[in-house]
């Protein structure tokens, strides 16, 4: 991709750029897969899912760091991510069950 520029002599001349469109369309291509697999994560509650996600972003793209990372920014996003983070429902004494354990219930 080509750039013009001036010199200090003020004349214009053509200047490499190092961001090709290749380069980019590569680069956001990566991205969008990675938004993707996110949004299909919290649609689901995958936390598998997620994890690729993550893998997938080209700032993460190890699993060791996908892992480290999904607990803290998972939880600093809870209000967003309601399928992984189930509301709890309040039993008429106040205490907080799930509604696994209202399924269980006889």
């Amino acid at each position: 991709m080509e750039d013009t520029r001036k010199n200090r002599q003020g004349r214009t001349h053509r200047a490499r750029s190092d961001h090709s469109p290749l380069r980019c369309s590569a680069f956001v291509q990566q991205v969008k897969a990675y938004e993707r697999l996110a949004v299909r994560a919290a649609i689901h509650g995958d936390r598998e899912a997620a994890l690729k996600a993550l893998i997938a972003n080209p700032l993460v793209a190890r699993y060791s760091v996908a892992t480290r990372c999904w607990t803290p920014c998972s939880e600093a996003n809870r209000k967003h991510l309601p399928r992984f983070f189930p509301r709890l429902k309040r039993s008429r004494g106040g205490s907080p069950i799930s509604s696994k354990h209202l399924l269980q219930v006889s």
